[in-house]
């Protein structure tokens, strides 16, 4: 028992909550070509305490919750609708740490 609780001591102390890193992708790309290319499992960022290098570590989380929809429409010289790019901003929010926090991780559109 006691070597489990050096372990978790050991483990914690590494994490400070007062640091926040990034987590996921820093870019990606969402179309290629004219389609969509986002893959939702791989392209997503999260705010996370340094430390952390995968989300499920922390607990709490909530939503996910999500922005309004917003589109791009580009048009030619007459007026005429090229194409459309519609999208909305998407997170879980309130992760924390024994309490400690709260941070947000899958954000993404």
């Amino acid at each position: 028992m006691r070597v489990l609780a050096s372990l978790f001591a050991s483990t914690h102390a590494q994490i400070d909550p007062a640091t926040v890193v990034e987590i996921g992708k820093e870019i990606y790309q969402a179309i290629e070509d004219n389609q969509p290319t986002l893959n939702t499992t791989i392209d997503w960022a999260g705010a996370v305490p340094q430390g952390i290098t995968d989300w499920t570590q922390l607990e709490n989380w909530q939503g996910p919750a999500q922005t309004d929809g917003y589109s791009i429409e580009f048009k030619n010289g007459v007026g005429m609708k090229l194409t459309k790019f519609a999208w909305r901003f998407v997170w879980k929010y309130g992760g924390d740490m024994s309490g400690v926090g709260k941070y947000v991780t899958q954000a993404g559109v």
